[in-house]
């Protein structure tokens, strides 16, 4: 099962939410930004090799978040953004929490 992911990319101000393998190997066939190198090379292989059960699912999306982080088009949510989101849905955070002294 493929966990879902989000990137970012310049011309979207919001992250692109990448639910499956189909996704992010269309997105890093098609849609990555101009940029060449082993890692990446390496990470379209693995989710070429997992769409054709070569390879387990979670191998490739390893490979496409390391591909991802290495051209800065990673969007990790935070922790704190997570908790919030399960405990309190409608909870907006006005400002960044301060420090007490």
């Amino acid at each position: 099962m493929f966990k879902p992911l989000r990137v970012r990319i310049p011309e979207s101000a919001t992250p692109i939410r990448i639910a499956s393998l189909p996704e992010a190997t269309e997105f890093i066939l098609l849609k990555w930004p101009p940029h060449q190198s082993p890692i990446l090379q390496d990470a379209r292989q693995k989710c070429l090799d997992a769409v054709s059960g070569k390879l387990p699912v979670e191998i490739a999306r390893t490979a496409f978040i390391v591909a991802a982080k290495e051209v800065g088009i990673y969007a990790r949510r935070s922790r704190l953004k997570k908790i919030v989101a399960v405990i309190a849905p409608n909870l907006a955070l006005a400002a960044e929490p301060t420090e007490l002294v």
